[in-house]
């Protein structure tokens, strides 16, 4: 059980780490000014845009819990909405990403924390 919480928190680890060498990578690329200025430019539109997004994607997680067939009380809403959050990420890869997103969600039950599985155990 240690390993995969060791296992986890790499990931995670890895997921952040990987995040900011991509803004980082953004922000030296176009010029520290030139994304102030674009971010200036956008104002209360980009947070309007954003909030509405994540609406959207609860929304969509509550729909999402809605559908099971199962009880699923011992699963909370905001595994759920990480749950929902992954698929939709790794979806937007195309065609393979589709499948896989859809994989991972779906396997995500069977694997995840209260398993004792690694989330490797679907691929």
């Amino acid at each position: 059980m240690a390993k995969v919480v060791w296992r986890q928190h790499v990931l995670r680890c890895a997921g952040l780490l990987s995040g900011v060498v991509l803004l980082v990578f953004l922000i030296r690329g176009n010029g520290p000014s030139t994304v102030v200025d674009q971010i200036k430019t956008l104002g209360w539109g980009l947070g309007l845009v954003v909030a509405l997004g994540g609406l959207a994607h609860l929304t969509k997680t509550l729909a999402w819990r809605l559908t099971f067939l199962r009880d699923i009380r011992d699963v909370s809403f905001a595994r759920t909405f990480g749950l929902r959050l992954i698929s939709e990420a790794i979806g937007s890869f195309g065609l393979p990403g589709q499948v896989l997103g859809e994989t991972a969600r779906d396997c995500a039950d069977e694997c995840g924390p209260s398993s004792g599985r690694a989330w490797g155990c679907c691929v």
